[in-house]
């Protein structure tokens, strides 16, 4: 995406944080202070554009200014933007304002819908080379560009007085207003306002101030480098050794050997300490022991001239620069091997899905139909982890996510990277991933980025508790809701429940005679399952999402939306068939947990809808 900057007024801004804080508490929007607020860094260079994905602010979408982390899902917030978020919580549980400016391990609401959220330090491991990247100020008319280490001291010196900024929007629509768009009132107030470039802004309400005279970081003070001239070089004090520019090595080479022999020095690549020198036109015959290097009778105090442009001050020995060499080797390769793992356990898992050959030749057919109309569909599929709960909640998080295309490509099958000390559960048994790979993994906010853009390009996307599936990857709830005119709940549109949606594993099974999933899950096998499962009837299903469209989406989970989708009279049908021939389910396909399903009915009607005559008819034969 390219970068939009523009030049924006501060009660404009204040008025961009009050429609993304308006999604999260809406009755506290009017009651919070946004007078301190400030937006973060802005990309200086192109090249550094992937830095701002590892350090973007959740409120304010800017490159973190010293960056503070919720610590369950580790997305970075700027200080003076998390303020806001712990002032917001502590007026919904209605707490007192604790005395102390401090705000590691307070409680505070995190964009990403985090059930439990609570500040802390956390600065992600892949932003190695930041300190040689530059970031700009975001004060208007302030054109200082610097490191990043050295941006909060500016910001503290800066002349500009803080009631303009330069904000990157291009990553602000998206938040609300997508291709598809919804009539929620706030994206429609948000689309208007961007409609606008920012002219309309509305006045802040006066509410309780919250102390945020918080201490900054200390950063180190730039030094002040000082230039040396050849006169200067000779007589230099210790503390002029620490900056030195450019000095022509070849003059004063030139001066040093004229000085201590008196002589020239013919060849350039002849350094003269401890060396006689001769002209190679001398008729004077040069003994032997003039070509051995001797050794000074006295030894004077070497001046810095002699030693500018040999060996730079500061320099560490040699021993030293290769044990440190060697160790940053060592690291290196320890973390190409952990990764290799990495890379060996997710291509292990990738396998393609077996079908008969007339299930071949019809899922054929359905994907050249779509493929002729046009249309562009991804599949996706989490798998996830237990973090410890604090207090009696759990929360789940992403550690494995796949995605593939029609054919059953894979897009994307990437392991997230997860503190080690959160993790109460890994659910190993389920999909084979232990700490060790969840360590060695990828950013959650790389991947929740490349998800999103994946979801964005695509005309539909097909899941399985799709809710569930965007929380643990700790998608806001309203970039989902902007996307559920897209997506497919393949559990919904393929049950014959009246209540409930039918499992993947059972759904495969009666359609293909599948039995993928009766030992470890794998995201890309999920993916093309649930694939396989949709392209088998889709036009049914796009009919039933039509009808299901009519009507406005409730809240499913939390904040995140869902269609009431009717039951599927084909499924319920081919379940029905099913039970006349079986008892149960077969205990191959039942892991641990659904034991408690073997000697139990499968169809009841009571639990399903009325069967559809038609059914499957191919799917009969394996019944």
């Amino acid at each position: 995406m390219e970068r939009d900057i523009k030049t924006i007024e501060k009660n404009q801004f204040i008025h961009y944080l009050k429609f993304k804080t308006k999604v999260i508490v809406p009755s506290l929007v009017s009651e919070l202070n946004y007078e301190d607020a400030k937006p973060g860094y802005i990309v200086s260079k192109e090249a550094d554009e992937r830095f701002k994905l590892y350090l973007e602010c959740g409120l304010c979408l800017h490159v973190a200014d010293e960056p503070i982390a919720c610590m369950t899902c580790l997305k970075n917030y700027c200080r003076s933007c998390v303020v806001i978020l712990i002032e917001a919580k502590r007026r919904i549980e209605k707490t007192a304002l604790e005395g102390d400016n401090e705000i590691i391990n307070k409680p505070m609401i995190c964009t990403n819908r985090c059930l439990i959220s609570k500040v802390g330090l956390y600065l992600n491991p892949e932003v190695n080379g930041l300190e040689l990247r530059t970031f700009g100020c975001p004060n208007s008319d302030c054109n200082f560009s610097g490191k990043w280490e050295y941006l909060p001291s500016h910001r503290r010196s800066c002349k500009q007085d803080g009631t303009g900024f330069k904000v990157d929007t291009s990553y602000w629509p998206y938040i609300y207003t997508q291709k598809e768009e919804i009539e929620y009132q706030v994206q429609k107030e948000f689309y208007n306002y961007l409609e606008n470039q920012f002219i309309e802004a509305y006045r802040v309400a006066e509410a309780e101030q919250l102390d945020s005279n918080l201490k900054l970081w200390n950063t180190p003070p730039r030094v002040t480098s000082k230039t040396l001239t050849e006169s200067t070089c000779s007589r230099t004090t210790d503390s002029e050794f620490e900056q030195v520019e450019e000095v022509d090595e070849t003059q004063l080479l030139e001066e040093i050997i004229k000085e201590k022999t008196g002589k020239k020095r013919v060849k350039d690549d002849i350094r003269i300490f401890g060396y006689e020198t001769f002209s190679e036109d001398s008729d004077e015959d040069i003994p032997a022991a003039a070509c051995i290097r001797k050794v000074p009778d006295k030894i004077g105090r070497i001046q810095f001239s002699d030693v500018a442009k040999v060996t730079k001050v500061g320099e560490p020995s040699g021993k030293r620069t290769n044990r440190k060499k060697k160790k940053k080797e060592r690291e290196r390769e320890k973390r190409k091997l952990a990764r290799n793992k990495v890379a060996e356990f997710l291509k292990s898992r990738v396998k393609v899905v077996k079908l008969y050959e007339s299930d071949d030749q019809l899922i054929r057919t359905r994907i050249k139909e779509l493929e002729d109309e046009g249309i562009t569909v991804i599949a996706i599929d989490v798998e996830k982890m237990t973090l410890k709960p604090i207090g009696t909640k759990m929360v789940e998080i992403a550690c494995w996510v796949g995605v593939t295309d029609l054919t059953g490509k894979v897009l994307m099958n990437a392991i997230i990277r997860l503190p080690l000390t959160a993790i109460d559960k890994t659910h190993e048994e389920f999909h084979g991933i232990n700490k060790e790979l969840v360590k060695n993994g990828t950013s959650i906010n790389a991947i929740r980025k490349a998800v999103f853009e994946l979801c964005k390009k695509a005309d539909r996307i097909i899941m399985a508790s799709p809710e569930g599936d965007f929380e643990a990857l700790k998608i806001a709830a309203e970039d989902y809701n902007a996307l559920l005119p897209k997506i497919r709940d393949i559990g919904k549109l393929m049950s014959g429940r009246l209540k409930a949606p039918l499992a993947l594993k059972f759904m495969t099974y009666l359609l293909f005679r599948a039995e993928e999933q009766n030992k470890e899950h794998s995201s890309i096998k999920d993916c093309q399952l649930t694939m396989l499962s949709y392209v088998y009837d889709h036009k049914y299903l796009e009919r039933q999402m039509q009808k299901a469209k009519e009507k406005y989406p409730r809240p499913v989970r939390k904040n995140y939306l869902g269609y009431e989708i009717p039951p599927n009279p084909k499924m319920s049908d081919l379940i029905k068939k099913f039970s006349e021939k079986h008892t149960s389910w077969p205990r191959r396909i039942l892991d641990r947990y659904q034991r408690k399903l073997i000697n139990k009915k499968v169809w009841s009607s009571d639990t399903f809808v009325e069967p559809d005559p038609e059914g499957y008819p191919l799917a009969e034969r394996y019944l």
